[in-house]
């Protein structure tokens, strides 16, 4: 029997929770954002992939989390391409080396803010993509700001295969490597999740096709004004530079406002499992 979902999401295939909504929410609370491919309320067609969360939890409004495909609202070159069918678990975004999606409006969320040390609604967060890469070069960015403003934060891959944070303050940029070398590749589905508190640097960790985390070093740089960060934030890009190569596919995107744990991380990688009928964790 169909369930019928937030956003005109009808589907059989996903296992309803406490929230009853058959996204991330009905497994961690603190979920602000559930961007997603494979789920036809998120995706169908058109120029937006669109927010699942009804109510994110750091008290913005759903469509606060909607992202264009491409730089705006119109169908340019930097589209990424809708591959399968709507509700159909192997759907994904393909990239041609020039594609990536956009931020309508983050302001005032906690992703937003996520790069600032100090100012109101400055706190910790975690940050989840889902993708494969078309190939492992110089310079890929799963996600992130334009790191020459004060106060943003992207990753960033390299050709060394590893994965760097970069925060910006308000005089240099922060670059930590927090993923180590010989990590990605061109072959495999990645789910990825990271979660840092730039306010309270020492619980941070990433967990890569795997319910086990790892600690990383930090040593954030001050963000001396308190203004949030109002610049581009890309999924697939930062700010229109480091785009996914040609032969990418992203599945994938969330966030939430809080550090998690293994058992927390364990179940937003169960349920994407089921979700994409994929093993991230072989």
């Amino acid at each position: 029997m169909l369930q019928k979902l937030g956003r005109g999401l009808s589907t059989d295939c996903i296992t309803k929770g406490t929230t009853g909504t058959g996204f991330l929410d009905d497994v961690i609370s603190s979920v602000c954002c559930d961007l997603d491919a494979t789920i036809a309320a998120s995706y169908t067609s058109g120029q937006t992939w669109a927010n699942l969360i009804e109510t994110p939890a750091d008290g913005t409004g759903q469509t606060y989390y909607d992202f264009w495909l491409g730089v705006d609202g119109s169908a340019t070159a930097t589209d990424p391409t809708f591959t399968g069918s709507a509700d159909d678990p192997a759907a994904y975004f393909a990239h041609d080396g020039g594609d990536y999606f956009r931020a309508k409006d983050l302001t005032g969320t906690a992703l937003n803010k996520s790069g600032m040390t100090s100012g109101t609604g400055t706190g910790p967060v975690w940050i989840a993509v889902a993708f494969k890469l078309g190939s492992v070069d110089a310079n890929i960015s799963p996600w992130g700001d334009n790191t020459a403003q004060p106060g943003a934060v992207r990753a960033l891959m390299s050709s060394t295969e590893n994965m760097r944070f970069v925060q910006r303050s308000s005089s240099a940029s922060y670059n930590q490597e927090i993923i180590p070398a010989a990590t990605f590749d061109a072959t495999t589905d990645f789910l990825v999740i990271i979660t840092y508190d730039t306010t309270s640097a020492g619980s941070e960790k990433y967990w890569v096709n795997s319910t086990t985390g790892a600690n990383w070093a930090t040593a954030y740089s001050p963000v001396t004004n308190t203004t949030e960060y109002t610049g581009d934030f890309d999924i697939a890009a930062a700010a229109g530079s480091f785009v996914f190569p040609n032969g990418s596919k992203t599945y994938h995107f969330s966030c939430g406002n809080e550090l998690l744990d293994d058992a927390k991380a364990t179940d937003i990688f169960t349920h994407l499992e089921a979700r994409h009928s994929r093993n991230y964790t072989p």
